[in-house]
């Protein structure tokens, strides 16, 4: 029942949590230009390329990335590099495993939280998504309070 397109988007997650958390403290609280808004803007840049793609790659899969991408920023907020992209991923397996009961009749349904099951042109959760990624990019990214 799992399509290795669920899980496409912990790849991207892999490698932005990767890049964010390499960090070079010095060089960042002398920096003229604060660094998080850097890494926003390349953050930003990516998730709208992503979306440009849509053709090539389709609509479930871009949602799908930004969706798990939202989720490892708010995580990496909180946590680690490695935890983010585990709730990611275990975002995926729960949705893959859970998100589709069978209804009376043998017919699998889906569950109205299972946000990376919904159909490839589902425009609502499309807008919620962005909705999600916009919260995420905003306070999975802000500024940490400088400790040296």
């Amino acid at each position: 029942m799992a399509q290795i397109k669920h899980f496409v988007p912990v790849i991207v997650s892999v490698a932005v949590m990767y890049c964010l958390d390499r960090r070079l403290l010095e060089a960042e609280l002398t920096a003229v230009v604060p660094v998080r808004r850097l890494d926003r803007a390349a953050v930003s840049a990516g998730a709208a390329l992503l979306l440009a793609a849509t053709p090539a790659v389709g609509l479930d899969v871009a949602r799908n990335t930004l969706l798990v991408l939202a989720l490892a920023l708010v995580v990496h907020r909180v946590a680690n590099e490695a935890t983010a992209v585990a709730a990611g991923l275990l975002y995926i397996i729960a949705n893959v495993m859970l998100g589709q009961p069978p209804d009376p009749l043998g017919y699998r349904i889906g569950s109205w939280w299972a946000l990376p099951l919904y159909p490839a042109g589902s425009i609502p959760a499309l807008v919620l998504v962005v909705a999600l990624f916009a919260c995420a990019l905003a306070w999975g990214l802000a500024p940490r309070a400088r400790t040296r």
